[in-house]
């Protein structure tokens, strides 16, 4: 893993977790468009598409990748750029494995010395405004500073399973705290709250604490069309 002397560039192989690739760029002041939670794969996420914090600036990991050394089926070691084996580049960002063994992933670079970000979790009693406030951001999106990750839990209680919400909030920015854009969220009163200013590094091992070791997790996406939200439940 190396960054480039200009700073724009991170060169990184396959056999990284994102919880090494944060705190080595945070020597630098930086960070890349990478994985939410820090014990996810570089490639898996590389070559799936990625989802990640900087998306709504940036687009998705894969988008952030420009250049792959890769090797093919024949044994040979190419490049993959936007103009060299370009056919190459374009089916790597979503193609996973089908398309040979990636051995260097180089991602663009962030500025990035600490964001405002953390999780805010509130009672069952607010799930309908929690609700309301995840369908209009996700309607309307207006920051692209911003990210969100919403979810409803389920939490056993004796016989009976209550709900609370819980929403991994961030911001691009290390100056700013309770943005507008989150103010339906932060309005309601939480049960917990750990909004601060972190380092990327600090705010990955946060939220990859819910990942449990050894344990594969699926993940399946859908679209829902609609403006409001009535329309989008």
């Amino acid at each position: 893993m190396s960054v480039s002397a200009d700073k724009k560039t991170l060169s990184v192989g396959p056999g990284y977790r994102f919880s090494d690739v944060y705190p080595y760029l945070q020597q630098y002041g930086l960070a890349v468009g990478g994985a939410r939670l820090g014990p996810v794969g570089v490639p898996g996420i590389l070559l799936a598409g990625g989802i990640n914090f900087y998306g709504n600036q940036f687009g998705f990991s894969a988008d952030q990748v420009k250049r792959y050394e890769v090797v093919l089926a024949n044994g040979e070691i190419v490049e993959a750029t936007e103009k060299k084996n370009a056919d190459l580049f374009w089916a790597l960002k979503g193609g996973s494995s089908n398309f040979g063994v990636v051995t260097r992933f180089d991602m663009k670079t962030i500025p990035s010395k600490k964001v405002w970000a953390g999780i805010y979790t509130v009672a069952q009693q607010y799930l309908p405004q929690f609700l309301e406030a995840t369908a209009n951001y996700s309607s309307a999106i207006t920051d692209p500073l911003s990210h969100i990750v919403p979810a409803v839990i389920p939490v056993p209680s004796g016989s009976e399973i209550n709900y609370i919400g819980a929403v991994i909030l961030f911001y691009d920015s290390n100056t700013l705290t309770y943005p507008r854009c989150f103010e339906a969220f932060t309005s309601l009163s939480d049960i917990g709250n750990t909004l601060d200013f972190k380092t990327m590094d600090e705010f990955t091992t946060e939220t990859g604490a819910a990942v449990v070791p050894h344990i594969n997790d699926i993940f399946v996406s859908g679209t829902v069309v609609g403006k409001t939200y009535d329309q989008l439940l």
